[in-house]
């Protein structure tokens, strides 16, 4: 898992291209979270052409069954490129030691965003712990840690399945 994170492709877009977005994005006065939610609209747009490695969106395999797509997932939790991407870039600069307060302070924000968009506010917060599993294991260092994490997600593609169908 490690050397997709570190990875020259998502090295360049995470610096050329999120990096500076995300850095437009913060330092912007917003009158309104109508306004906020309107420039995450716009960089949810432009992002989703980006061609990063997609070790996340594999993690999404577990949750699919015969009745239910990765577009059924990707349309319940909204911002979903961006969240996840910003958990790209948050294990990004853990493997390069780099300072991330303000990626952690905005994955939270979008948190709370996405949870506040979804109309189902149970399976968002499903399909975020499955993504924060995914960021888990790139970023674990020990086997052992490595199958517990797996386990967690086992059992919360089973809870997601519940909830569902």
């Amino acid at each position: 898992m490690a050397q997709n994170i570190k990875d020259e492709k998502i090295e360049n877009i995470i610096k050329e291209t999120i990096i500076p977005d995300l850095e437009k994005l913060l330092s912007k006065e917003y009158e309104s979270d109508l306004e906020i939610l309107n420039a995450l609209d716009e960089l949810e747009i432009s992002w989703k052409n980006l061609h990063i490695p997609n070790e996340y969106d594999t993690s999404f395999d577990m949750l699919v069954n015969d009745k239910c797509s990765k577009e059924d997932i990707y349309g319940i939790l909204p911002y979903s490129h961006i969240y996840i991407y910003v958990m790209k870039l948050i294990t990004y600069l853990f493997y390069n030691n780099s300072k991330f307060d303000t990626e952690l302070s905005l994955l939270s924000s979008l948190n709370q965003i996405c949870i506040d968009k979804a109309e189902n506010k149970e399976k968002a917060e499903y399909i975020m712990e499955h993504i924060s599993y995914q960021q888990d294991i790139a970023m674990v260092k020990d086997k052992e840690k490595e199958e517990m994490i797996k386990a967690a997600m086992a059992e919360n593609a089973e809870a997601f399945k519940n909830i569902c169908f």
